[in-house]
């Protein structure tokens, strides 16, 4: 017995499955997607609904898309931004009690989109994505059942979706040579 367990997770398996040249930056893409789509949702939101906590994430956000696209500078505001994170209120063990604003579904997300840039963990991806699914299911839960089904099952087709893009544009060694391809990065921006 070898000790390697293979993974019965098709999200986990498919990035993991990636070549070591696509793998790292198509975990971060698989994490950046939904949350560019949750920060989507915020900013459309009414600027009085809008939090102000959510927007200081936007730049983050950019980021994350620059470092996938190969600037490797842009490592350096994404760590900054979790290093802040971490030392600041937002970061507690209170439960309830403590501040909510890191909980901010887009927040989260881009929180955990970022930790997948510094980490390379495909976990972080996965969790990117339980943050678009959650928010769904916290929006329609109890209120729509019939739009709470068909909203998951978008969220879901495109998380789908997302994987097969990656995985596909994953065979050309050449085309990630210096960041992803950049028909992928347009093609996850605009789901």
């Amino acid at each position: 017995m070898t000790g390697k367990t293979g993974s019965t997770d098709p999200v986990g398996a498919g990035l993991a499955a990636l070549p070591t040249w696509a793998r790292h930056r198509g975990i971060i893409l698989y994490a950046v997607a939904p949350a560019q789509r949750l920060m989507a949702a915020h900013d459309g939101l009414p600027m009085t609904e809008q939090s102000e906590y959510s927007r200081s994430w936007r730049p983050v956000l950019e980021s994350i898309w620059s470092y996938a696209a190969g600037n490797d500078a842009a490592w350096y505001p994404i760590s900054h931004a979790i290093g802040h994170y971490l030392l600041s209120p937002q970061n507690h063990n209170e439960g309830q009690d403590g501040p909510d604003d890191a909980d901010q579904d887009e927040v989260a997300a881009t929180i955990f989109a970022a930790n997948a840039v510094i980490h390379g963990l495909i976990g972080f991806a996965e969790l990117a994505a339980g943050r678009a699914t959650d928010a769904i299911d916290n929006r329609w839960y109890g209120i729509d059942d019939a739009r709470l089904a068909r909203e998951l099952e978008l969220e879901t087709g495109r998380q789908q979706r997302a994987l097969e893009l990656i995985t596909a544009a994953s065979g050309d060694r050449r085309a990630w040579s210096s960041g992803a391809p950049a028909t992928l990065l347009a093609a996850l921006r605009d789901q």
